[in-house]
């Protein structure tokens, strides 16, 4: 069963727990593979959701529970024949631009959005060249830092270049990594941190 869930974290500590309890928003029941998650509108508590099995993105409204599939393009689908049947995958909201990745196209795309999240504009793909590319996260200059084949980290610059930062397939050190996500705090802004499957998570410090 695919639903999406809130955990308010007011008042947490970890003497006391959770103050609120957890909360389901809505079911997904016509969904395949709920994966990236990025907010579209805070006030008006609009998120979007890759369906990466589907290949299309969601839009969920986390006060009324309202959703609908809002993307559905060919950048977001899956390639029929290969391996692994993934679509649209990690997906960044960031100043009127959805920014995504689709697997099984090995593509990282931008494209422009109306306020509703529905597409404005004809996607931009800023890269081809991935393999398998997965999660992912972004810097003020809109860097992506790319998970890819479930073994390295890659940089990937607006204009298209890319260049493997860590791991590989010849080796282990970021075997299984999924996605990465900057700190959100002062001491650790400049700190990415890895999710991989199967092994403890990693953090790797990022300069420039």
């Amino acid at each position: 069963t695919l639903s999406v869930w809130e955990v308010n974290m007011n008042g947490y500590t970890p003497q006391t727990g959770l103050v609120k309890p957890v909360k389901k928003i809505a079911d997904f029941p016509e969904a395949r593979l709920l994966d990236g998650m990025t907010t579209l509108n805070p006030s008006e508590g609009l998120l979007l959701i890759s369906d990466t099995v589907l290949g299309l993105v969601w839009s969920l409204n986390v006060n009324t529970g309202a959703k609908y599939q809002i993307i559905n393009i060919p950048d977001t689908q899956v390639i029929s024949g290969v391996i692994p049947a993934l679509g649209v995958n990690g997906i960044k909201y960031k100043n009127g631009y959805l920014y995504f990745t689709t697997s099984s196209q090995g593509i990282f795309v931008r494209l422009l959005l109306n306020p509703d999240g529905s597409p404005a504009s004809n996607p931009v793909i800023v890269n081809s060249l991935f393999g398998g590319p997965d999660d992912f996260a972004l810097d003020d200059v809109n860097n992506a830092y790319v998970a890819v084949n479930a073994d390295s980290l890659c940089l990937l610059k607006p204009d298209g270049s890319s260049m493997v930062l860590a791991g590989g397939a010849s080796s282990t050190v970021l075997r299984g990594i999924t996605g990465a996500k900057f700190g959100r705090t002062l001491a650790d802004r400049e700190i990415l941190y890895m999710g991989k499957i199967g092994r403890a998570s990693c953090r790797e410090r990022v300069y420039g």
